[in-house]
């Protein structure tokens, strides 16, 4: 299984929500994507169609790992024309 954080109690934390119940403090973090190749390469990582994805909107969509299976779920937001 794909894990994004490499700390173990916070996987240990995510994991047992996600497979019985549970609550944790968690706030995803941020990665800013930019450059003139940015909406393409947003458009490969993610199964969501970006490439028309307007200026000040936003698109949720999955995160797969390599079997194709759903690990995470993500807003992506494009905040200028090669900046999201």
């Amino acid at each position: 299984m794909f894990y994004l954080y490499q700390d173990d109690s916070l996987r240990a934390q995510h994991q047992a929500v996600r497979t019985t119940a549970g609550w944790y403090d968690f706030t995803h973090r941020v990665a800013e994507v930019t450059g003139p190749d940015a909406r393409a390469f947003l458009d490969k990582m993610y199964p969501a169609h970006l490439a028309a994805l307007a200026v000040g909107r936003a698109k949720y969509t999955v995160m797969l790992d390599e079997d194709g299976l759903i690990c995470d779920d993500v807003i992506i937001f494009c905040l200028e024309e090669d900046k999201f």
